[in-house]
């Protein structure tokens, strides 16, 4: 199956409704036999708020292991984004961490960690992630500029 969902609203994500948009078709396709191809997600989603964000990778590695289960990158820089919207930069730069974690292979979420710790005025932390951006995708012209700003600032 493959689904399509094309939006020009700023903040609409799609990817927050398609497994929902399948499950339509799809009906055995839930979190109770771990079918959901968003488990992982949404355990963490559930998890974290309740034991702590700052354990959010230990019970990634949990669920990983106890239940096999796997995450998305996307979802987890939104769900960053989002707590960054609802003005908890704390709580976003452990799902930040956690998606680095993850995915130690994927430069935006270096961006997304650099960005944050930048707000939050660590600017040698930023900067030590604008260059892992760098050393992923030599061609980023955002980290390049990003990487300037910070060093005319420390």
């Amino acid at each position: 199956m493959t689904i399509v969902a094309l939006t020009n609203l700023a903040g609409g994500l799609p990817i927050q409704f398609v497994d929902d948009i399948a499950r339509f078709y799809l009906p055995k396709m839930n979190e109770d036999n771990s079918w959901d191809i968003n488990y992982g997600n949404k355990m963490l989603r559930k998890l974290v708020p309740i034991k702590g964000f700052d354990k959010a990778i230990d019970i990634a590695k949990q669920l990983q292991v106890n239940d096999g289960a796997k995450f998305n990158v996307h979802k987890l820089n939104s769900w960053g984004y989002q707590l960054l919207e609802n003005n908890q930069p704390q709580q976003a730069l452990e799902v930040f961490k956690l998606n680095v974690y993850l995915f130690p292979k994927v430069a935006n979420v270096f961006d997304s960690l650099g960005e944050t710790y930048a707000g939050k005025g660590d600017f040698a932390k930023a900067l030590f992630n604008y260059k892992k951006v760098l050393e992923l995708d030599p061609n980023n012209e955002w980290a390049t500029k990003q990487i300037a700003l910070i060093k005319q600032k420390l």
